[in-house]
């Protein structure tokens, strides 16, 4: 993961942390008003989180492997963001309104890492 991601998700946590007003998933009909680049970057930044929310519960097998799943290494392409790119395309082909982004990509990270970090763990 490289520093402008993890600054980026920090900084995300931190703005919903301190918000008075609980945040609520997002649905892939709100999702798709975003731009590509704008999708991307919330894709990007509700993995990472997730992975360091998995991390900080002790769960390091399991965030290392979302970690390495969706980012990889430099120059290297991974399997995540595509896998993403499909299951959340295949959920708002189903219903826009009623599937969410962030359940649909942990959907998809428990089918890579394994629900309870099995698969994740080392």
């Amino acid at each position: 993961m490289n520093r402008r991601r993890f600054h980026l998700a920090v900084a995300v946590a931190a703005i919903f942390s301190f918000c008075a007003v609980p945040a609520s998933a997002m649905t892939i009909k709100e999702f798709r008003k975003f731009s590509i680049s704008e999708q991307g970057m919330y894709i990007g930044a509700a993995v990472n989180m997730l992975a360091y929310s998995y991390a900080a519960n002790g769960e390091t097998g399991k965030a290392s492997c979302i970690k390495n799943w969706y980012f990889g290494k430099k120059g290297v392409e991974t399997p995540g963001p595509r896998q993403l790119t499909i299951e959340i395309d295949v959920a708002g082909n189903l219903d826009p309104d009623r599937y969410q982004v962030e359940g649909v990509i942990l959907g998809v990270t428990d089918k890579a890492c394994g629900a309870g970090g099995l698969q994740g763990k080392k």
